[in-house]
């Protein structure tokens, strides 16, 4: 029944549409371009929305199509897109390749063209997660890494190359990649495996294509690298000596997305309008033809201005369709009730632009069926009186919906006007608790007209009626809609689980968002305590994408998303997030006292979106926004002591700015900027004391100075270290061990100054002095010329050390003795504390030019951290490989050689070597530096083939650490190659396959994107496999290659 009221209303709704001489000029414009040599062209429309400007071009490429196909008796390739909704520039390619595997579909002669096209479609979905039943065949995904690297060993065994070899590489590669897509796995575990491929055989062909395959996985894997990646593919994929046509409709509409803040994706140096000759037809809000004037200076181009009709072409389309009058009808001929009514509907619906008066077209849509309800409402009569009140478009929304449809389908456009964009996923989710409501949506979608399809499964409303219906009071089920939605975000991503693969689906997850804070904002009175129900779910999305390795530009724009919202909700005085780079701002300090757990979760989102910035490769933005953290809680602190009085949010933004300064001094010595980490320390340090000096004497007045020790123990007399003895007196033991269960009390403590005083001695204090003594020994700018005064300034280091490991020491053992010691997350943290500090002496020793006392001590910190840690369960790449090692006759590689000589098994020593803890590895890394620095080098080869093998697997090859291992092992192979020259082989055709053929390209965007350390490592890496090509003058080579290493 539904149906046939559907179909007999949309008969007696149709609309008259108006020509519009606009059309004409897009016509006669797209004719001049065909008909002469003309390759390039430009047809830009702008106006405001709702004045037909998608309409008018749509109807305008209808008619080109029917012309030119009437003049070359086949169809024209007319692309249509619009980019509102594109998360970014990959995404248009991918869309542009959708219409032209429609275009290619029955053609013949294209078949090049069509595979590229093909290609960038199925490579798009796979990377993207858009899985769709074509693109895994039964049977055919892969489980395991081992079962993805069996497949790709196949497939390039198979291979055959012919005279082309390049073309035929070329086309092997998509072959594969394309094979690969069907597989159903993501593209890190198809990267993992690459490691496991084996028995290619020896031909330098079959290694080539090994090698350009991992070249262009690692392409796909780097945002910059994969953008140009589908741009040539899609270039390769149109069709050549064809002219044609490309429409970008809604251009710079969405400003919530990467290609809606910048244009440079289009018109930049070798972007898409530069490397594809067509005519482009751009359609925006605003005026655009400025941006693309380089561009087609010298050929055709023309612009528009679309404001909405004028008043006689309103006039005509309101006697058209309303009154069913003639073409020929004006409002002279209408009965004087009837002018009346056009004029009224006319003064309800203007709007003014510079002095004229025009009408936007769907606003004229909506008076006319508006008129029609009226008219078919018994009783009613129809007088300008009616639209008195209708001056606003919301009023007409619910009027949209006329005559006798059910409100079984009116609910579905309200549940539809919800969100932006709807696909099957999403009715599924809101079905569950309003299939009433939406049992019809697909009928909706199919034969409604203001519903816009976008992509392959996705639809939405038309923009303007979407925001129309949003707004309007009828919308009464707007409510439950966003309501249901956001407790389904808690519970899709709020739950814990070991992994949960939707934590991993961004594009949803931030559609998603925008839900979520819609819904806050309806909530008037509780927006915040609303918001902070998502804390969970924003953590596990975060900890989950963090540590898969998945940070990209967009995941920093979501999270940054997340934070404006927690800014704008607990009106925090800080900068915007989202498309900031942090420089040139100002911190303005608060009125008033700030929430202080609101506040706290802030500042710590602040620096988790740094930590990403940072793992993305932008630690120049990092540490641009930590410095504003650090004045924010500069100014906070200030604002708080504006009247003199040490209030306990005074002391809370103390604490914070210390633990600011710390955090950000990390960052920058993870990048090598250690002047700037140094100064920064010092500045913590400094502020850090000031501010235990003045919580002591609060608590414990004249008795404050006898705490001094632990904050400050370089001010101490008694604590005086001996050389480099680590041994701490028992007597200082016993006073240290006795005021530190003093401040453990403080734990938990409810008064906020004591507090305050355990955070910043227990963990703030500790974390700035572990780092100190680093930044002064590698700070170039503070080595002396004086031998002499150079030592003494490296034995201050060890001396520094040496009093952090003893504090922490006596910090862990008072823990021991108080009923804390059952927690065990905390007493397991306080002896990664603890051990690290002594870990670190060994370190300050051998930097300071002491590796015996080094190594000396290294075998008893080694011996002491497996003691102390607990092993873990072995990750993902160690699995892996695990399982490929069960097979004996496997390709000799060289971590299948360091296995062998660990004399590991699969069952029990392997699985054990996998689950030591980073703790313990670290420390073996440390004895291979000790015995490098020896120039014993059978002892520091053992050592760093333990560690290259534990990283190489359980971290990956690209790993920081894992480059640290390689350059280290690399050196210490090649002082062995006498002895095992077969090694040495395999050794330096590894570091060739991994860090030197493979990786130029990728290191080359990583130098671009500021990743300084990594690029660094990878110099140095290239370096020594030159330097190792020397094997007459080892001894001097040697000596060479250690002065690279001192540079790391």
């Amino acid at each position: 029944m539904l149906q046939e009221t559907y179909e007999t209303a949309k008969e007696t709704r149709k609309i008259n549409i108006l020509e519009r001489d606009e059309e004409g000029h897009i016509v006669d414009f797209a004719e001049e371009f065909y008909s002469t040599e003309e390759q390039r062209a430009l047809f830009t429309v702008y106006g405001d929305a709702g004045s037909g400007k998608s309409f008018l071009v749509k109807n305008a490429l209808d008619k080109i199509k029917h012309n030119q196909k009437q003049i070359r008796e086949d169809d024209p390739l007319c692309v249509y897109l619009d980019i509102s909704d594109c998360v970014d520039q990959t995404e248009v390619y991918y869309r542009i390749a959708l219409q032209l595997q429609s275009y290619y579909a029955g053609k013949r002669g294209n078949g090049t063209e069509q595979g590229k096209a093909d290609l960038v479609v199925t490579l798009y979905e796979w990377i993207q997660g858009i899985y769709r039943p074509a693109l895994g065949k039964k049977g055919e995904k892969a489980d395991t890494a081992l079962d993805i690297a069996t497949f790709i060993t196949d497939k390039i065994k198979n291979v055959t190359l012919g005279q082309s070899e390049n073309e035929e590489i070329e086309a092997a590669i998509e072959k594969i990649l394309s094979g690969l897509a069907g597989k159903l796995t993501g593209l890190k575990t198809v990267i993992q495996a690459l490691n496991l491929v084996k028995d290619i055989g020896e031909d330098a062909e079959r290694k080539k294509i090994y090698s350009v395959l991992k070249q262009n996985l690692d392409i796909l894997n780097n945002r910059a690298g994969k953008q140009d990646f589908f741009l040539e593919k899609l270039k390769a994929a149109l069709p050549k000596n064809i002219k044609y046509i490309i429409v970008l409709d809604n251009f710079q509409l969405n400003r919530d997305n990467e290609i809606g803040r910048d244009y440079t994706w289009l018109t930049g140096n070798n972007r898409l309008m530069e490397r594809v000759n067509a005519l482009w037809v751009v359609v925006s809000r605003m005026p655009s033809r400025e941006l693309f004037a380089d561009l087609f200076e010298g050929h055709l181009n023309e612009e528009i201005c679309l404001h909405g009709f004028n008043e006689k072409l309103a006039q005509r389309y309101l006697i058209e369709n309303c009154f069913r009058k003639t073409i020929m009808c004006t409002v002279q001929d209408l009965e004087p009730d009837e002018r009346a009514l056009v004029e009224r509907m006319l003064s309800v619906v203007s709007q003014k632009n510079e002095g004229q008066t025009y009408y936007l077209p769907h606003l004229l849509r909506m008076v006319v069926l508006f008129y029609w309800k009226l008219q078919e409402t018994p009783g009613v009569n129809v007088t300008p009186d009616v639209f008195k009140e209708c001056a606003h478009v919301d009023e007409f929304v619910g009027y949209y919906f006329y005559k006798d449809l059910s409100d079984l389908m009116v609910n579905a456009f309200q549940i539809l006007s919800c969100i932006d964009v709807w696909d099957d996923n999403w009715i599924k989710i809101v079905q569950q608790k309003m299939d009433n409501h939406l049992l019809n949506a697909r009928n909706v979608l199919e034969h409604t007209a203001p519903i816009e399809k976008v992509g392959r499964d996705g639809f939405k409303l038309h923009e303007a009626l979407r925001e129309a219906l949003y707004s309007n009071k009828q919308n009464y089920i707007k409510q439950d809609v966003m309501e249901y939605l956001f407790e389904c975000f808690l519970t899709i991503y709020g739950e814990k689980k070991v992994k949960n693969p939707r934590w991993y689906e961004l594009k949803r997850i931030y559609a998603f968002m925008q839900i979520v804070f819609a819904y806050v904002d309806m909530q008037r009175d509780t927006q915040k305590e609303t918001l902070n129900r998502i804390k969970g779910a924003m953590a596990n999305i975060y900890e989950a994408n963090k540590e898969s390795g998945t940070v990209g530009e967009f995941f920093i724009h979501l999270y940054s998303a997340y934070i404006d919202k927690l800014k704008s909700v607990y009106e925090i005085p800080f900068v915007q997030m989202v498309g900031n780079d942090f420089s040139d701002q100002n911190v303005e300090p608060a009125k008033g006292e700030l929430p202080k757990k609101d506040t706290l979760y802030y500042m710590e989102c602040c620096f988790k979106l740094a930590d990403l910035y940072t793992n993305n490769s932008q630690s120049n933005i990092a540490r641009r926004l930590e410095r504003l953290c650090i004045e924010f809680w500069n100014t906070q602190t200030i604002a708080a002591n504006e009247n003199g009085e040490a209030s306990d949010w005074y002391y809370v933004c103390r604490q914070q700015k210390v633990k600011a300064i710390n955090a950000t001094a990390y960052d920058c010595s993870a990048e090598h900027f250690y002047h700037e980490a140094y100064e920064l320390a010092v500045q913590g340090l400094d502020e850090m004391r000031c501010l235990c000096r003045d919580l002591f004497a609060e608590l414990y007045g004249e008795d404050a100075e006898r705490f001094r020790k632990l904050y400050d123990p370089e001010a101490s007399t008694v604590f005086v270290v001996d050389g480099d003895n680590t041994e701490l007196p028992y007597e200082l033991y016993a006073e240290v061990c006795s005021d530190c269960a003093e401040i453990w009390k403080f734990k938990d403590s409810r008064n906020e100054k004591e507090k305050v005083l355990w955070e910043v001695l227990m963990k703030d204090c500790q974390n700035l002095r572990g780092n100190f003594p680093w930044y002064m020994l590698h700070d170039k700018e503070l080595r002396e010329e004086d031998q002499e005064e150079e030592m003494a300034r490296l034995n201050a280091c060890v001396q520094h050390g040496i009093r952090t490991y003893w504090l922490r020491r006596c910090i862990l053992d008072s823990l021991m003795r108080t009923s804390l010691k059952t927690q065990n997350n905390v007493v397991a943290e306080f002896q990664k504390k603890m051990l690290k500090a002594y870990h670190n002496v060994c370190a300050y020793l051998s930097e300071s030019g002491k590796p015996g006392k080094a190594g000396l001590l290294g075998r008893e910190v080694l011996e002491e951290t497996r003691s102390l840690m607990s092993q873990r369960t072995p990750q993902e790449g160690a699995i892996n490989f695990l399982k490929s090692m069960e097979e004996k006759d496997g390709e000799e590689t060289l971590l299948r050689i360091l296995w062998k000589r660990e004399k590991l098994d699969t069952k029990k020593t392997g699985v054990n070597f996998f689950s030591q803890s980073d703790n313990v590895v670290e420390q073996m890394q440390y004895m291979g530096d000790f015995y490098l620095r020896m120039e014993w080098y059978s002892f520091a080869f053992k050592w760093f083939s333990k560690v290259m093998l534990f990283r190489s697997v359980s971290k990956g090859t690209e790993d920081s650490k894992t480059l640290d291992t390689a350059l280290r092992f690399y050196v210490a192979a090649y002082a062995r190659q006498r002895e095992e020259c077969k090694l040495f082989e395999v050794t330096t055709q590894y570091m060739k396959e991994q860090y030197v053929e493979i990786g130029e390209k990728k290191w080359e965007l990583l130098r671009t994107e500021d990743a300084h350390g990594k690029y660094e490592k990878y110099e140095q890496m290239k370096t020594l496999v030159e330097l190792g090509q020397d094997n007459n003058n080892i001894s001097t080579t040697l000596v060479e290659m250690l002065g690279v290493l001192a540079e790391i």
